[in-house]
């Protein structure tokens, strides 16, 4: 028979949930997904925080698993860099095909 978690689990799952993100969704938190995966990964999360690991070694371990993706702030890294510069780029480049087109009709 399992015990229903702590409200401190409780807390900390649902804390954990809105910082990672839904592996097959697109751009929703765990907390507000109702895919299949997310319910296996919150059963996930909720083992490891009755284990005794912390939020870092369950974040560690989920992001080893799904990569940086599942981070809904992945960090500023060489692997990242597109996804955060990205959107920056195609501004530029949007930018200097109206400058150049502008410069082009006079």
């Amino acid at each position: 028979m399992t015990l229903p978690p702590t409200l401190e689990i409780n807390e900390r799952a649902h804390n954990l949930y809105r910082q990672l993100r839904c592996p097959v969704c697109q751009n929703q938190s765990l907390e507000d997904s109702d895919a299949h995966l997310t319910t296996d990964i919150k059963k996930i999360i909720l083992n490891k925080l009755e284990q005794g690991e912390t939020d870092q070694q369950i974040i560690d371990y989920l992001v080893l698993r799904y990569g940086n993706f599942i981070l809904l702030d992945p960090p500023l890294d060489p692997y990242t860099y597109l996804l955060w510069l990205g959107p920056l780029i195609i501004f530029i480049l949007g930018l200097y095909k109206i400058i150049f087109f502008l410069k082009k009709t006079d």
